[in-house]
């Protein structure tokens, strides 16, 4: 799906992106940046590569109410997993 993504929007690589409802992007608080480079979804690839493939472990894992978090960061790309906690 991102492979598809990259190839459509590469004419745009100039551009930036608005996000969705969360912010995808490595970066502080107090600098978020709502939107997307095309090298953030070239990140997002390879983070999410990175994850199936188990070659990378989580940068933190807060509990976040009833989920244990797993953060994953690459570049300027970010992954939250949610584990439910029984």
């Amino acid at each position: 799906m991102i492979e598809g993504l990259l190839e459509k929007l590469r004419p745009y690589a100039d551009y930036r992106f608005v996000g969705g409802h969360r912010p995808y992007q490595r970066v502080e608080e107090e600098q978020h940046d709502p939107l997307i480079s095309y090298e953030t979804l070239i990140d997002m690839r390879e983070l999410c590569r990175a994850r199936l493939e188990q070659r990378i472990t989580p940068a933190e894992q807060p509990r976040y109410g009833p989920f244990n978090l797993e953060i994953y960061r690459l570049g300027k790309a970010g992954l939250w997993l949610k584990k439910k906690v029984n």
